[in-house]
C-alpha cells in the first residue's frame, strides 16, 4: 500500500472516530488512557511479524507450486526426447538391413534436429510458466486490495455503529430529552382529541345541514303552493273586475231611465239598495 493511500485512511479513520464522540477531545483522551493497557506495543509487534510470517509463507507456497509444475514439464518433456530417440533408433536399425549406413555429418545433424524441439519446447514452458506466475500475482494484488477494502468497510461499519450505539444511550439517559418526549406525547393526546371534537362537530354540522336542507326543500314546497294560490287568486280577482266593468254601464243606463222624480221613501230605499249592491260585490 502507497504512503498516500495510509495517510487517506488514516485520515478518514480519525475522523470517523472523532465523530463518534461528538467532537469531545476528552472523552478521546480517556479512552485512549483506558485502552493503553490492551493496545500494547508488544501486541503491535506481534502483528507486524505475523504479517511478515503471512507474506513469507505465501511467497514459499507460490515458490513451490512453481518448482512442481516446472518439474512435472521437464520431466514430460524429457521422457518425450527419449521415447522419440528410442523410435528413432529401432527405426534406424530396422533400416539398416535395407540402405547404406549414414556418415557422421549425417547423424549429428539428426541430433541437433532432436534437441532443436525439445529446446523450443522448453522456452515455451518457461514462457507459460512466466504468464502465469503474472497472472497469479496480479489477481493476488486483487485479492489483497478486496481484503484491505473490506476490512475498511467493516471498520467504518463498526465505527458507525458505536457512534449510533452511543447517540442512543445518550438519548435514552438525558432527563432533557425524556421531557422533550413527554411533552411530545402530551402534546399528542391533545391533538388527538382536538380531531376527534372536530370529527363529532363535523358529523353534527352534516346532520344539521342535511336537516336545514329538507327544511328548505318544505319551505320551497310552500313558497311554490303559495305562489300557486297567489296565481289563483289574482285569476279570479281579474276575472271579478272584468265582470264589474261589464256590469257598470248596464247599471248606468237604468239608472238613467229610471231618473224621474219620486217620492223621499223611495229614493232612500234605492241609495240603499245601491250601497247593499255596491258592498256584497265588493266583498265578492
Amino acid at each position: 500500500m502507497q504512503f498516500t493511500e495510509f495517510e487517506d485512511i488514516l485520515d478518514f479513520l480519525c475522523n470517523k472516530m472523532y465523530d463518534a464522540y461528538d467532537n469531545d477531545p476528552g472523552q478521546v483522551i480517556s479512552d485512549a488512557v483506558k485502552l493503553s493497557g490492551v493496545i500494547t506495543k508488544e501486541k503491535m509487534d506481534h502483528l507486524a511479524e505475523t504479517y511478515v510470517a503471512e507474506l513469507e509463507k505465501e511467497q514459499k507456497q507460490t515458490e513451490q507450486v512453481l518448482a512442481v509444475r516446472f518439474n512435472f514439464w521437464s520431466k514430460s518433456n524429457s521422457n518425450g526426447s527419449s521415447q522419440s530417440n528410442h523410435s528413432a533408433n529401432r527405426k534406424k536399425k530396422t533400416m539398416s538391413w535395407y540402405a547404406p549406413k549414414k556418415s557422421f555429418e549425417s547423424e549429428r545433424q539428426s541430433t541437433s534436429s532432436l534437441r532443436e524441439p525439445s529446446m523450443s519446447e522448453l522456452h515455451r514452458q518457461i514462457e507459460d510458466l512466466l504468464l502465469a506466475l503474472t497472472r497469479m500475482q496480479r489477481e493476488a494484488v486483487s485479492l489483497k486490495d478486496e481484503l484491505n477494502q473490506t476490512q475498511l468497510d467493516k471498520m467504518d461499519l463498526e465505527a458507525e455503529r458505536d457512534a449510533l450505539k452511543m447517540t442512543i444511550e445518550s438519548v435514552f439517559h438525558n432527563t432533557k430529552y425524556e421531557a422533550e418526549c413527554m411533552e411530545l406525547r402530551k402534546e399528542n393526546a391533545r391533538l388527538k382529541q382536538e380531531k376527534d371534537d372536530l370529527f363529532h362537530q363535523k358529523m353534527m354540522s352534516k346532520d344539521a345541514l342535511s336537516a336545514l336542507v329538507e327544511s328548505m326543500l318544505d319551505m320551497k314546497k310552500k313558497v311554490d303552493y303559495l305562489e300557486q294560490e297567489n296565481t289563483k287568486i289574482t285569476k279570479e280577482c281579474q276575472k271579478l273586475k272584468n265582470e264589474k266593468k261589464h256590469i257598470s254601464p248596464i247599471r248606468t243606463g237604468f239608472n238613467s231611465t229610471t231618473s224621474a222624480p219620486s217620492s223621499p221613501v223611495r229614493t232612500t230605499t234605492t241609495t240603499s239598495s245601491r250601497s247593499s249592491w255596491f258592498s256584497s260585490s265588493s266583498l265578492a
